[in-house]
C-alpha cells in the first residue's frame, strides 16, 4: 500500500532525471541512489510497523490515526531538533561574534605595535633648533619604507592567526553538528 506508490514515483523521478542528462549509471552515483532507496523503504517499513502496533492496541480508528500522527510528528519533527539542542549543551562552542571580536582585538594589537614601531622611528628624527620634531617629505618616505617590512610581517601574522581561528571555529561547529 505504501511501497508501490513510492517505487512508482521514484522510478518516474529517476526517468525524468535520466531524460534530462543526469548520469545515474555512473559508479559513484548509482550506489548512493540505491542506498537512499533502501533507507526510504526501511523508513516506510518502520512507520508502517509503528502504525500497525498502534492500531492493534487501540479500538477506535480515529484515535489510532491521531496517536500515529502524534508519534510521527515527534519522531520526524521534534526529536531531530531536540538532538541539536542537546548537542549545543553537550558541546558548547564560541559564537561567531566572539571569534570576530577576537580577530578585531588581535588586529588592534597589531596596529598598536605598528604605531609603536613608527613612533620609535619618529623619535629618532633630530629636533630642530626650537626643540620641535619636523618630519619632511623625505623623512616621511624613509619612515614609510622602513615600516613596510613590519607591516607585511604583522599582516602575515594576523592572517595566519585569523585563519587558525576560522579553522578552529569551523572544526568546533562541525563537531557540534556531528553530535547533533
Amino acid at each position: 500500500m505504501f511501497v508501490v506508490p513510492f517505487l512508482i514515483s521514484l522510478l518516474f523521478g529517476l526517468l525524468i532525471l535520466v531524460w534530462q542528462g543526469f548520469p545515474l549509471g555512473e559508479p559513484e552515483i548509482f550506489p548512493r541512489v540505491l542506498g537512499l532507496t533502501l533507507i526510504s523503504l526501511l523508513y516506510i517499513g518502520v512507520f508502517f510497523g509503528i502504525g500497525t502496533v498502534i492500531s492493534t492496541y487501540l479500538d477506535n480508528s480515529k484515535t489510532a490515526l491521531i496517536v500515529a500522527f502524534t508519534v510521527w510528528v515527534f519522531a520526524v519533527l521534534i526529536t531531530p531538533r531536540v538532538g541539536f539542542l542537546d548537542a549545543k549543551l553537550i558541546t558548547p562552542i564560541r559564537t561567531s561574534q566572539s571569534v570576530y571580536m577576537e580577530k578585531a582585538s588581535m588586529r588592534d594589537d597589531f596596529n598598536a605595535a605598528l604605531k609603536e614601531e613608527e613612533y620609535k622611528m619618529v623619535m629618532k628624527v633630530p629636533p630642530n633648533e626650537k626643540g620641535h620634531i619636523h618630519i619632511s617629505d623625505e623623512i616621511s618616505k624613509k619612515i614609510t619604507e622602513h615600516m613596510k617590512p613590519f607591516e607585511e610581517e604583522y599582516r602575515s601574522k594576523f592572517q595566519n592567526h585569523a585563519n587558525k581561528l576560522d579553522r578552529n571555529y569551523k572544526r568546533e561547529t562541525e563537531r557540534q553538528e556531528q553530535v547533533g
